[in-house]
Parts: structure tokens; sequence; C-alpha cells
């Protein structure tokens, strides 16, 4: 009797199919995203899209420097240029200049890009108690120097910046890297998500007001991209764990892939992330891309075996 290992290959290879979406197109509007030395996140972004919808994290906020040198035309010495806060001297003004919050709504005509700006003309010389002065609101169409106004997509690109997300962990079955651990051709893979947590897969909110404008923004993986280390790659969500008791034949139920040559592969997970944010009256979406570490595994071939039947 000829007795053969692979009656459950081709089964096994078309329920793949159905399990992972075998992607060879790019994922648009997402970005390739690495941490900087200190900890950013910084991402590059193929295609900027349109506002509100992705781009460049955090990107850079342009401001005008604030004064090195500042007096007062109440006192004969020179005066702090700051306040010990985010507020600058504006020696036209005679004030220490900060971003209103909350704003008032936008004066007729008035710039899309401008804001209203708290005065306070207190000052606070060197080793002497304050000279107390009157504080009030005006708008400007351009930031004052040493204000950083954000709009509310800027101020939600620096939320995220301070976001520590990072790319899923790798599970795959059989382990990677485990002495004598392999697959077979015509034999399923088995992909998941090793432990998610908020930073690794999301939900992760954060609130905070930055630049004058108060932004949340929630974080989600929207998916994760398998790349199987021999041109293919599989679109899952979380994916599945198998259990303890899987043999070689079991499937997964939701993310899957069937090697159909011997080999040794890389596999590795990029997660796509998606953040929703709303603040300053504003809402949008930015989109980028985390890669994770690479696992490898050897993928062998089982062979035919003839087995005689007694009497035969």
């Amino acid at each position: 009797m000829l007795t053969k290992t692979f009656t459950r290959a081709l089964a096994t290879f078309a329920a793949v199919l159905l399990l992972g979406t075998i992607a060879q197109t790019a994922h648009a509007g997402y970005g390739e995203c690495s941490y900087d030395g200190d900890g950013k996140l910084v991402c590059e972004v193929n295609d900027p899209g349109t506002p509100g919808d992705s781009g460049n994290i955090p990107g850079d906020i342009p401001f005008t420097v604030g004064p090195k040198t500042c007096e007062s035309d109440r006192v004969e010495d020179k005066i702090p240029c700051t306040n010990g806060s985010e507020d600058w001297w504006n020696t036209e003004k005679q004030c220490y200049v900060s971003v209103s919050d909350p704003q008032r709504p936008r004066p007729a005509g008035a710039s899309q890009s401008g804001a209203w700006y708290d005065c306070d003309a207190t000052i606070i010389p060197a080793d002497e108690a304050p000279i107390y002065g009157d504080t009030y609101q005006f708008w400007s169409d351009e930031p004052p120097p040493g204000i950083s106004w954000y709009s509310p997509e800027q101020a939600a690109r620096q939320l995220i910046s301070t976001f520590q997300l990072r790319p899923a962990s790798p599970g795959i079955a059989p382990p990677a890297g485990v002495a004598d651990a392999w697959t077979s051709v015509g034999f399923q893979m088995w992909m998941w998500a090793d432990d998610p947590s908020a930073l690794s897969y999301g939900p992760y909110t954060e609130t905070a007001t930055l630049g004058g404008v108060t932004v949340t923004a929630r974080a989600t993986t929207s998916l994760i991209e398998w790349d199987m280390g021999n041109g293919d790659t599989v679109n899952c969500g979380a994916g599945t764990e198998p259990p303890s008791n899987a043999t070689i034949n079991d499937v997964s139920p939701n993310c899957g892939y069937v090697y159909t040559q011997t080999g040794t592969f890389t596999i590795t997970p990029t997660s796509f992330w998606v953040v929703d944010w709303n603040g300053g009256g504003e809402s949008g979406q930015i989109r980028f891309a985390l890669t994770g570490d690479g696992r490898t595994i050897e993928v062998g071939e089982l062979q035919s075996v003839n087995v005689p039947v007694p009497g035969s």
C-alpha cells in the first residue's frame, strides 16, 4: 500500500486563500515610521494625501524665535523674556503674550491662520516684587515672537509624536528559533499578534493641549501585513494563537499561509495604524505603518513513504 502524507495539502492551500488576503499592492496614504534617537515617532509618507488624512509626523511647526533681551517702559533694568511658562515678552505691546485657551470666535474677515492671544502686563523684575499690569486679549493673523500657535491638525500630529506605539510582536506556529521546529510544504503556518497591548495593537487614546489647541487622538491597528519572505504578503487582523493540542493539519480560522516551496524564510509583520483625532472644532485621520522584527522559519518537505502491506 502507498501511504501519502500530503492528503490535506490541497484542501489546506484552498482554505488559506479564504483566511488571509495575499496582497501585492501598496497601501496608499500610509507612511513608513521609525523612532529617532530621542524616542520620537518619525514617519516618511509617500502619499501626503489631504489635510486631516495623512502626512509627516510630527512635522515642523514654524514660529518666530522669541527675543533674547527684553525691556519694559516701567523699569530701568532688563526683565526676563519669559515669565516661567510659554509666555514671551512683547516689546511693542509691553506685555507677556500667550495663546488664549479657549479661543474666541474668529473676527469677520480674519486670517484662517490667526488666533486670539492673552496679553499680561504684569512683570517680575529680578529679585524684586511683581509690578502688576492689565490683562487683555488681542487678535493676530501671525504668531507673535516666541509663540507657537498650532492648527488642530498640527496639534494632533504633535500629540501623536509623543505616543510610544510599536509594531505587533509576531507570533507564528510552528515557532521560529526553537530547535527542530520547522514546517512543511503544503501545511499551514499560523500567524498572530503575540500578547497585544494598547501600545502594540490599540486602541490607545490621549488628550492634550498643545499650542493653544486641545486635541484627542485614538490610535488603532487597522491590519497587520505579514511579509512571508518569498514575495507574498498576507493581510490579517490580530490573528489567533493555535491551541496547545493543535496538529500540523489544523488550519487557522483567520490568519494563515501555506508555503509551496522549501527553504529558509523570514516572516516580517507590518502594523498599519489609524489615528482618529478631533479638537479645535475639527477632526481628521492620520495613518502610518510600523514594521517589526522578522522571524526566520525553515520550510521542509515531507516525503511519500511506501508502506508494505503484509500478505500483498
